[in-house]
């Protein structure tokens, strides 16, 4: 089995956007998450938004961009100027809702009070399962085919729902806004790009913008106060 795509025109697109910028220049928090393959564990890199993160702002933009986004079976594992040779985040963050929601409280100890989120999905496609237990079983085969989206879907869930939980949002609505577009299976898969695809999901973007727009624009009452990190890269 090989790779579907070359990701060399990836990278290229995005040298040509974010040049040698790193992480250190981004001007808000950050957390972006990735799969360590060798140690089979998530790799989360992030801005220098407490004394203890002192690496990670050093790193290319390009390099997380690259690891955080190499799909199995897509492209192949991305190894960065670090070493750390990752894959998609996908595989354990395919929504990362909860991982920022985490950060906040945890890491910067923000009153659950004072959080909003606004979490933005890629589409959600439909899934069919055998869903009568009196039918025959088709074992591996039915199952191997949308083993991906049955990971996908339960830790967007998990995700979701936890935080729900967290912000107490059954008494405090205002607290999250989640937008994911759903669409039938394989309408705008990965490998499906063309003029019309493209077209059509600004379409959805637009059906969104007027459906959530009220809440959307609750985020952007208040301008944020301006992030300095704690470790600064060199003038």
């Amino acid at each position: 089995m090989t790779n579907k795509y070359d990701n060399g025109s990836l990278k290229s697109i995005l040298e040509d956007v974010f040049k040698d910028e790193k992480l250190g220049n981004c001007k808000t928090r950050i957390v972006v998450p990735a799969f360590h393959i060798n140690t089979l564990k998530p790799y989360v890199y992030k801005t220098a938004h407490h004394k203890r993160f002192e690496r990670d702002y050093k790193v290319k933009i390009v390099d997380i961009a690259m690891e955080s986004t190499a799909a199995p079976t897509y492209f192949k594992l991305y190894r960065g100027e670090n070493d750390i040779l990752c894959i998609d985040s996908g595989i354990g963050a395919n929504n990362p809702t909860f991982l920022g929601v985490a950060e906040a409280i945890g890491v910067l100890e923000w009153p659950i009070d004072e959080i909003q989120v606004l979490s933005l999905g890629c589409t959600e496609e439909s899934c069919e399962l055998n869903n009568d237990e009196n039918k025959i079983p088709k074992g591996q085969a039915h199952y191997a085919a949308q083993i991906t989206d049955l990971f996908m879907k339960s830790q967007d869930g998990y995700s979701d729902g936890l935080t729900r939980i967290l912000l107490r949002v059954n008494e405090h609505r205002d607290r999250y806004v989640r937008i994911n577009q759903k669409v039938s299976r394989k309408a705008y898969a990965l490998g499906k790009v063309n003029e019309i695809t493209i077209k059509n999901l600004k379409g959805l973007a637009t059906s969104a913008e007027r459906k959530y727009l009220s809440q959307i624009n609750g985020f952007f009452k208040e301008k944020a106060e301006k992030f300095e990190p704690i470790y600064k890269l060199e003038e």
